[in-house]
């Protein structure tokens, strides 16, 4: 997660960059020890950056130059359909057919690429603040799909399912807008032009090529939902999971790729395959096989039948469009040193050149611990990078803050943050290694003894394994410590 934050003063306000980042190697050591019924904490990285300062009245007199009347000299894209007083915009997009470009791997692997296949894409809803894009920022840029035009602040939308984008809807760019400065007119997007940089921001997405580093969030969307209640009202959704259901189906899906490439993933089509142990890499592309065997009608009755499951959970905050625009602006905050609490804010300049600012660079890191969490299992933890209360973040922003611009070179500290009180506490004096090694040391403990005491038990092999390798283990987790 990454958050922007300005320190607002009456005289200068200062630009922190503050992100935070789940070592997912430790969820190892958290998996062995719950097995054997010992509490280890979660465990998070932060770090906070001081990037540059400006003064206070130079900072507002570039903030109101991202006013509505930046845009008002340029024509809309055709599909606005919603415009928020914080210049959010909501643009969509009819059904069109896209060749996929998806490589088998990381962003930064070798992995060969998935042999091309044409999809219908749905409807598209892309959402952004266009304050944010003027100046550069692509962080909260969100895509959605639905099954139809839009028709109320109400209409359920799908979190876009394809690759590169996140669990929240949040497109992953990556490097791929490396070439922002170099090939677009910047006059274009200093003066407002909407059209200009959501017809960049969307092709770069769509065409800019995929990857298996984010993790699928499709089968979210049902993955708890009864059998009987899909194979009863969501014809389309059931065929997805069982593509052999229908011979005349199965038998278009098996020409999609070719014949070779077909015969290495043909597994993962059949009846009752359990599709939470495929790869992600697999599972992609089994999905891409399916979606190029969909005609146009398939495709927008895939979407209303995961809008119909999504209508029929008990939950209070559906992804309806309206809900959409009230979160939207949730992760850019304000901090203003006159109130006690951060304000929500859009605007916030994060790519700017002017004269008064001071780019004074400081960086540290720190360690968190989050104790006394007995609801999350460590894998799935992990998994979805489960993160803090944003109230908790914000009272630790303010102690970062603080300790980054006071601290002396040979100077630590900690948060422990107690999940069932909601509440933290600052190690002073912090000594990472000394602190990670003790609490290995209490997990081997711990373990050591549940397998003298249950050594009959199924797990006590594998828990003895584990634990043979202490010294690795100790300097393993040492290395994840913050200095």
């Amino acid at each position: 997660m990454e958050q922007l934050i300005f320190d607002i003063k009456q005289e200068e306000s200062t630009f922190y960059n503050f992100t935070t980042e789940i070592p997912r190697s430790w969820k190892d050591l958290q998996y062995y020890a719950k097995s054997a019924g010992v509490v280890v904490p979660f465990y998070h990285k932060l770090t906070i950056k001081k990037v540059f300062t400006i003064p206070t009245s130079n900072f507002y007199q570039l903030k109101n130059k991202l006013s509505l009347d930046s845009f008002k000299n340029h024509i809309l894209p055709m599909a606005v359909r919603y415009i928020t007083k914080d210049n959010v915009y909501v643009i969509e997009r009819p059904p069109f057919q896209l060749e996929v470009d998806y490589r088998l791997g990381g962003a930064h692997s070798y992995n060969s690429k998935m042999p091309p296949v044409k999809i219908w894409v749905p409807w598209t809803v892309m959402i952004f603040s266009a304050n944010s894009l003027m100046n550069g920022d692509f962080s909260n840029v969100k895509l959605y799909f639905n099954s139809g035009p839009l028709d109320s602040l109400d209409q359920q939308l799908v979190t876009c399912f394809y690759p590169n984008t996140h669990s929240d809807a949040k497109i992953c760019f990556s490097t791929s807008l490396n070439d922002f400065n170099n090939i677009l007119d910047l006059s274009q997007i200093e003066q407002g032009n909407i059209g200009y940089i959501y017809n960049y921001i969307f092709n770069n997405y769509m065409m800019g090529g995929w990857n298996s580093d984010l993790s699928q969030n499709l089968f979210d969307n049902f993955r708890s939902v009864d059998q009987d209640i899909i194979n009863k009202n969501c014809p389309t959704i059931s065929l997805f999971l069982n593509p052999t259901s229908d011979p005349v189906f199965y038998k278009k899906l098996s020409l999609v790729f070719p014949k070779k490439y077909f015969g290495r993933i043909k597994r993962y089509f059949l009846d009752k395959v359990n599709l939470r142990s495929i790869s992600r890499e697999k599972y992609y592309a089994r999905n891409f096989g399916i979606f190029a065997a969909f005609t146009l009608e398939q495709t927008i009755d895939f979407i209303k039948e995961i809008q119909y499951i999504i209508s029929s959970k008990n939950s209070y905050n559906k992804p309806t469009l309206d809900n959409i625009l009230k979160n939207f602006n949730s992760n850019l905050v304000y901090f203003d040193s006159s109130v006690s609490n951060p304000i929500s804010g859009i605007g916030l300049v994060t790519k700017i050149l002017h004269p008064s600012i001071e780019y004074d660079y400081l960086q540290c890191k720190v360690d968190l611990f989050v104790i006394n969490d007995t609801e999350h299992d460590p894998r799935e933890y992990y998994d979805k990078q489960a993160l803090l209360p944003l109230n908790i973040l914000s009272e630790m922003n303010y102690k970062l803050i603080d300790f980054l611009n006071t601290r002396q070179s040979d100077e630590h500290i900690a948060f422990i943050y107690d999940y069932s009180s909601n509440t933290f506490d600052v190690i002073l004096n912090y000594d990472s290694k000394e602190y990670i090694k003790d609490i290995v040391l209490s997990a081997h403990s711990g373990i050591s003894q549940y397998c003298e005491d249950n050594p009959s038990k199924p797990n006590t092999y594998a828990l003895k394994s584990w634990i043979m390798k202490l010294d690795e283990r100790i300097e393993q987790y040492q290395q994840l410590a913050a200095v």
